[in-house]
């Protein structure tokens, strides 16, 4: 059976009900796989005051007070409702994709595909949402009151009995408050995502084998449900909130929800975010994936598709490339990158020509340079036909950002529990005899090893923007104080240039980082942690100036720089002889190199971070930077710089290794080794 249909060109309503039966078990399988986690996240919005000590506590608590089976309390109506919206979400978005797109013309459709994700989405999810109303006020009752009925039915019965069909879309308006803005963005994210992937890899879609379009699938999917989830947040909450239990007589939806939203607050409407977060990108992965399998599995391929450029815009590309070439500013001159690759030809094999009869055997070494740029250029050339990145343009920073967010964001995450040792001992010297006997006490007394990572969540976003800000913007100054200088300056003052551009892009950077730094401090410092959370903490502390913050990373870019240099002097080959891997193990050495360099630069300023982030003693003056030093001394500045020197010096390489990694997955160079071509287009 499997065989046939996959073996058919299905069209019309056969097509869109094989997209609706990949959409039931898409959604179906993840939602109902991620019912211990709903019901914990559900728990946490209803009853912070008993579930306020994270997802996994949260598991043990119902583990021990219900037993293991309570995690699968409304796996029923889950995967009942969930197959009924994910057939009407996905096949009506594809439906309604494809009626805009007969309506627009495929050249509009194409220029205005944002709009049609946007639109076809928020429709397709107004049908699901009618279907699946009734289901989630059932699974939240379940969830909410244990004892509320056994089960599917039980529950479905009790709600028509005591309170009507109206009990079933109570929570209607939140439904969709929720659901139509989550679905806009997961789709249109994960369609804007795909695109860009693809490009990247050079390969048409069609061309790509059944992994790489899941992995693709799966990347996207990731992607799009961490943007869907934090959107949709508030309205999640007040969709549990409502569904909790029944109104007041005559009491209003609107008035209850303008109420519940009052009361919560802002922060209140975020509980369970880090559960939801977890939840909703993991099951938003699983269900792309599943539905791209399951759609080539029946055969339902001949959905409509307007990327930015298809089949057919591939081959006018082909016909007359230059109509398609990005046209880029630089300095008031515009020109395409082909016209720049012809002028750069030419004005080579001019210079060959007129070398030829001063110096004979300098013609070949001209020839062979000539050669080598039009390689070059014809590279950038067939790069920006293919829908590839241009380097230092406003896509080339983007791409840059994106990996400085990947580079920071996880790398600090990852090393929270030496980070939250660290700052101990900078406010405490003796708090901890070392770095294993600071952990073996925290897990002891702290509630098991999950303590370790107390303030991972504000590190993780405070290092994510720092990120984007700090790598996207060293590759613009670096540019653009090239450009300043000239060729030939450029070259001469190099470091000059690499400590510039640093320090440009760090002021921005930490613009970011400060507030997300001073929570996580507080959270780290204070006994126990005087917020749970990010939103917790960022309404219970006002951010402070980070002192010292700002001069941070400064020698970092500096020092990697100059480090790669150093490295590909010593190995007495250029960057270019070797191949991509090579070039990422200078990076990851390099990048160790200066971490060490720039924690031990920027350690004194580190401690006073952690000082004047620390929480105020009582009956003693708030600190200052002259007041900590006058207490602490020299020597009580380099507290904790053994365990600094690891921590930094780890995550820095990682964050290189990690940075030119997804340049070079994105088709760009690695950093550093060759100086800022200030002519370079």
């Amino acid at each position: 059976m499997v065989a046939s249909l996959a073996g058919q060109n299905p069209v019309g309503i056969d097509l869109y009900s094989r997209f609706a039966l990949a959409g039931a078990l898409g959604c179906a399988i993840t939602h109902g796989a991620l019912t211990p986690v709903d019901v914990v996240k559900t728990r946490i919005q209803l009853s912070p005051e008993v579930y306020n000590k994270g997802m996994i506590t949260g598991f043990r608590q119902i583990i021990k007070a219900e037993g293991a089976g309570a995690l699968l309390t409304g796996l029923g109506p889950t995967i009942l409702g969930y197959s009924f919206q994910g057939a009407l979400k996905f096949g009506g978005y594809e439906f309604w994709k494809k009626t805009a797109i007969d309506m627009l013309g495929e050249q509009k459709a194409r220029e205005n595909r944002q709009a049609i994700y946007l639109g076809a989405s928020g429709i397709a999810e107004f049908f699901a949402d009618v279907a699946l109303c009734p289901l989630e006020a059932v699974r939240i009752r379940l969830v909410s009151q244990p004892t509320f009925a056994n089960g599917l039915l039980g529950g479905f019965a009790r709600i028509a009995r005591e309170e009507g069909i109206g009990g079933f879309y109570a929570g209607f308006g939140p439904i969709l408050f929720k659901q139509v803005p989550y679905t806009m963005a997961k789709f249109a994210v994960f369609e804007v995502v795909s695109e860009k992937i693809i490009a990247a890899t050079g390969i048409a879609k069609a061309d790509l084998s059944s992994g790489q379009q899941t992995s693709i699938n799966l990347g996207a999917g990731l992607t799009a449900g961490l943007a869907a989830a934090v959107i949709s947040q508030p309205a999640d909450t007040l969709l549990s909130k409502i569904n909790k239990t029944p109104g007041a007589p005559g009491e209003g939806i609107t008035s209850r929800l303008v109420g519940m939203a009052r009361t919560l607050g802002p922060a209140g409407l975020f509980t369970g975010l880090g559960a939801r977060l977890f939840m909703v990108g993991t099951l938003t992965a699983g269900q792309f994936m599943i539905y791209g399998d399951i759609k080539k599995l029946l055969g339902a391929t001949g959905g409509a598709e307007i990327s930015k450029m298809n089949a057919i815009g591939l081959f006018q590309s082909l016909v007359n490339p230059s109509a398609l070439m990005p046209q880029l500013s630089l300095g008031g001159v515009s020109a395409s990158v082909l016209d720049d690759a012809k002028a750069k030809a030419k004005e080579i094999e001019s210079q060959a020509k007129d070398a030829a009869s001063a110096a004979g055997g300098k013609v070949e070494q001209l020839k062979d340079s000539a050669i080598k740029e039009l390689k070059k250029d014809s590279n950038k050339v067939k790069s920006a036909a293919s829908g590839g990145i241009v380097l230092f343009s406003g896509e080339y920073y983007a791409t840059c950002a994106l990996g400085g967010i990947l580079a920071c964001g996880t790398t600090h995450a990852l090393v929270t529990p030496l980070d939250l040792v660290k700052c101990r001992k900078q406010v405490d010297k003796n708090i901890y005899k070392s770095n294993t006997d600071g952990w073996s006490k925290i897990v002891k007394n702290e509630g098991g090893f999950r303590a370790l990572y107390t303030g991972v969540g504000p590190t993780l976003l405070g290092y994510s923007m720092q990120g984007a800000a700090k790598y996207g913007f060293y590759e613009y100054f670096k540019k653009t104080y090239a450009d300043m200088a000239g060729p030939e300056n450029a070259i001469k003052y190099k470091n000059a240039i690499y400590l510039a551009g640093s320090a440009s892009a760090e002021f921005f950077a930490d613009m970011a980082l400060v507030p997300m730094e001073t929570v996580k401090v507080r959270m780290q410092t204070t006994f126990p942690p005087f917020a749970t959370g990010i939103v917790s903490g960022v309404n219970a502390v006002v951010a402070k100036d980070g002192a010292g913050a700002l001069f941070k990373s400064l020698p970092k870019f500096a020092s990697f720089e100059a480090t790669v240099a150093k490295i590909y002097e010593y190995l007495g080959k250029p960057k270019e002889s070797y191949n991509k891997v090579e070039q990422l193990g200078v990076s990851a050495t390099a990048g160790y190199i200066a971490g060490v360099f720039c924690a031990v630069v920027s350690h004194p300023a580190d401690t006073m971070v952690s000082k004047l982030n620390a929480p105020d003693k009582v009956g003693v003056a708030k600190p200052t930077v002259g007041s900590i030093y006058s207490e602490i001394g020299f020597a009580g500045l380099w507290g904790g710089l053994g365990t600094r020197i690891i921590m930094i010096g780890t995550l820095t390489a990682l964050q290189w290794l990690i940075y030119d990694s997804f340049k070079v997955y994105m088709g760009l160079p690695t950093t550093g080794s060759a100086a800022p071509a200030a002519d370079a287009k």
